[in-house]
């Protein structure tokens, strides 16, 4: 009726077997050696490479060292170079030496000129080579062949470094860019700003980062080149224009910011403030203040920054402009530019005749000073010795407090380190009927530790709980 199956044709029987088979445990033994074997040769043929390669600098190393001193007996003795010495079959470790030496001129020969570097480097074939990968190499051998004769001021690669500005490859354009830029040649400045241009125009070009260092290593160079071409129909171009005079700019160059700063293009005239507020020139800074009133309010944030940092006096009427502002940035930078005022300039402050009529704008212009920390430096002015210096200060804070300045005031007249200050902040709080005002006089009365202090508080808050 029932079947029972025999323990040798169970399947559990069966697995015991298999579990126990001599020829299993043969094929997991012979697998565990060779996985070890292998993990052992991989980490012997790693620290096998890693002394090679140190041998392989050590010597390196050494050659350098060895060229350098010859090197060094050329330039010093003003002796003729033996070419035939220093002449190396290419890719040997002797050619790599002699060619870092020469590389890295500033560090290994400071007196060497970027001329006697090229006529070096020519005749020990090193513009030669580079010069074949250039035109026959592609992707990052070629790349590397066109920085390094820039890095030799190969002067016969120049048209072929300006082909490979427009090569297909990205890191091919990259290093023609770097290397024009290390070669004094007006055709290198010419292609460069031409290419820059053309990036304009093409986002998967080069970007900006690569190009503007690279033609601000022309220096002043490339000043004939940007003015001839500033008039171009693009408002992004002229605006990179701007930009890179602003890092030349001096007075030969006032007339162009001044044309600059007329542009139909925001951003022009915002950099030409740049660039005007570097020339200190009676043209330049009147031409700033008429920006003041441009109709973009980053050209107004430009104007009324280049006038903060003139730190001059007669300025400052000019800036409280800046303070009642419709952009709030444009707000912050004049209360920013405030800051930097001086003291024989601090009864402009004061001058009632510059405040405007309407309270709102008041209000406006403290909220803005206070952000600023103009408040906080007026406060200073009540530790000076000038009597003259304290009553403009004070006078100040009082018209401060008058338009919703009180938590700061409160703040300093708690927490100053100079217990004058204090007392003289509380006396001035005092005439203010605010609640803040009570609860601080409370404060005073329980912690204050001076007794003067302490006293006027408490005869402060005594008045106050009568009336």
């Amino acid at each position: 009726m029932f079947s029972t199956a025999s323990a040798e044709t169970s399947p559990f029987y069966d697995q015991q077997v298999i579990g126990d088979s001599p020829v299993l445990l043969f094929l997991i033994t012979i697998c565990s050696i060779f996985l070890a074997s292998l993990v052992f040769v991989l980490i012997f043929l790693a620290l096998f490479r890693r002394y090679i390669r140190k041998l392989y600098f050590k010597k390196l190393d050494g050659l350098r060292r060895q060229y350098r001193v010859l090197i060094n007996r050329y330039l010093e003795e003003n002796n003729p170079f033996n070419y035939a010495i220093l002449q190396k079959p290419h890719y040997s470790m002797e050619w790599s030496a002699i060619e870092e030496l020469l590389i890295n001129k500033k560090r290994t020969f400071p007196d060497l000129t970027q001329q006697e570097l090229y006529i070096i480097s020519r005749k020990l074939g090193y513009t030669e080579f580079y010069l074949a990968q250039l035109k026959d190499g592609a992707g990052l051998k070629k790349a590397f062949a066109a920085e390094q004769l820039g890095r030799m001021g190969a002067v016969e690669a120049v048209p072929f470094l300006i082909k490979a500005l427009y090569d297909k490859n990205l890191n091919v354009r990259i290093g023609a860019c770097r290397a024009l830029a290390h070669i004094n040649n007006l055709d290198c400045t010419h292609a460069l700003i031409e290419k820059l241009i053309q990036a304009l125009d093409h986002s998967n070009d080069l970007s900006l980062r690569i190009l503007i260092p690279a033609i601000l290593r022309k220096g002043s160079a490339i000043e004939e080149t940007l003015l001839t071409k500033f008039d171009h129909s693009s408002g992004a171009v002229r605006s990179i224009f701007t930009q890179l005079l602003v890092e030349t700019a001096h007075p030969g160059l006032l007339s162009f910011f001044i044309k600059a700063a007329l542009d139909s293009e925001p951003e022009v005239r915002a950099k030409a403030i740049r660039g005007l507020s570097k020339i200190h020139s009676d043209h330049s800074v009147s031409t700033i203040i008429g920006l003041i009133s441009d109709p973009l309010w980053f050209v107004r944030l430009q104007a009324v920054k280049a006038i903060g940092e003139l730190k001059h006096p007669r300025f400052y009427p000019i800036i409280w402009r800046g303070l009642t502002d419709f952009n709030w940035q444009v707000r912050t930078e004049a209360g920013k530019s405030l800051m930097k005022i001086s003291v024989e300039a601090l009864h402009l402050v004061s001058n009632s005749e510059m405040w405007p009529q309407d309270r709102f704008a008041k209000e406006q212009i403290f909220e803005e000073l206070q952000r600023s920390g103009y408040i906080v430096s007026q406060i200073k002015f009540l530790e000076s010795e000038s009597q003259e210096e304290k009553k403009k200060a004070l006078r100040f804070l009082e018209m401060a407090m008058d338009f919703g300045v009180i938590s700061i005031l409160i703040d300093s007249a708690l927490h100053h380190p100079n217990f004058q200050v204090r007392l003289t902040l509380l006396k001035l709080l005092s005439k203010k009927n605010d609640p803040r005002v009570k609860e601080f006089l409370k404060k005073i009365v329980k912690h204050e530790s001076v007794f003067e202090v302490y006293e006027e508080a408490k005869r402060l808050l005594k008045n106050r709980n009568r009336a």
